[in-house]
């Protein structure tokens, strides 16, 4: 890498929620290369990219994940899209995180025990299964960094615990289920059940019709549910009702678009639905706490 890496501080991905924070991206466009103050672990949930370290180039595609030590200078090319979802993490706390949940009799896949690790990338790959149970849980811990709570800290806490618990396996070689899980305690303790069909159809309307004005009714009567039943549902499996969910949607496809092209922030709040920017911002302003004018400026 040639140019110079920005440097990125947690406070400046998001409202800084104990010692980590969780947000999602959609990248269409090659960005970097930054190099983030804290460690960073990428779960790429759709599409591919080809990301570049100072330790060589790797592709990911959904399934991946990558860890990525403090300091670390990266550099991503999307193949054309990636969607993913990046846990920010300070360093000192994330390697107490792995001391704790891997024995050190248990070397990571690379053959690196959790004591000895030296900040290489680790690339490991999780099932589908333990995949659709992971997004949930780090859209929550999105969601803590909107409360203005001083429990928010230990809500995201307990949630980063419970995302341990998933991804651990695969740090130690175990991340394909069984043929059958049901005989096998790890896979049976490792998160809650699948997301239902009738949430996964529900979000599959919201993001194809991203702009729309959805009511809950309408979403409700589309996948055959009651409004109630609907909501109970979308708060057990996404932690959210399902507009919540499409705000929060917009705001990662609005951070996409100020960052990768021209558009003004009035004409990308449009794009994604919202045709008064006040309430942009503001959306805006609660995830990374700056406004997306002030982003723009320092990205």
């Amino acid at each position: 890498m040639t140019r110079t890496a920005s440097q990125i501080a947690l406070s400046d991905v998001a409202p800084l929620t104990g010692p980590l924070a969780a947000v999602e991206t959609v990248a269409r466009a090659p960005s970097g290369p930054v190099a983030h103050l804290e460690a960073k672990i990428v779960h790429v949930m759709n599409g591919r990219a080809r990301i570049e370290t100072a330790r060589g180039e790797l592709a990911l595609s959904r399934g991946d994940v990558l860890v990525l030590a403090a300091g670390s200078v990266s550099s991503i090319r999307p193949d054309p899209w990636l969607r993913s979802w990046t846990v920010y993490v300070d360093e000192t706390f994330f390697r107490h995180h792995m001391h704790w949940a891997i024995p050190e009799h248990a070397p990571l896949i690379q053959g690196v025990p959790p004591s000895s690790w030296d900040g290489r990338p680790l690339h490991l790959r999780l099932d589908p299964i333990r995949l659709a149970r992971l997004e949930p849980i780090l859209r929550r811990m999105s969601l803590t960094t909107a409360v203005d709570s001083y429990t928010a800290a230990a809500t995201a806490l307990a949630l980063f615990a419970q995302a341990v618990e998933l991804v651990t396996p695969a740090f130690v070689g175990l991340g394909s289920p069984p043929s059958d899980p049901r005989k096998n305690d790890r896979v049976r303790r490792a998160g809650k059940p699948p997301i239902r069909a009738e949430v996964r159809a529900t979000m599959a309307l919201i993001e194809e019709r991203l702009s729309y004005p959805w009511r809950m009714n309408e979403l409700a009567t589309a996948v055959a549910l009651s409004r109630s039943q609907l909501t109970r549902l979308s708060h057990r499996h996404l932690g959210a009702t399902p507009l919540q969910m499409q705000a929060e949607l917009r705001v990662t496809e609005f951070t996409r678009l100020i960052e990768e092209t021209e558009l003004t922030i009035t004409e990308a709040a449009r794009r994604v639905g919202w045709n008064d920017p006040r309430v942009a911002t503001i959306r805006f302003q609660r995830r990374y706490g700056v406004t997306p004018s002030h982003y723009r400026k320092g990205s």
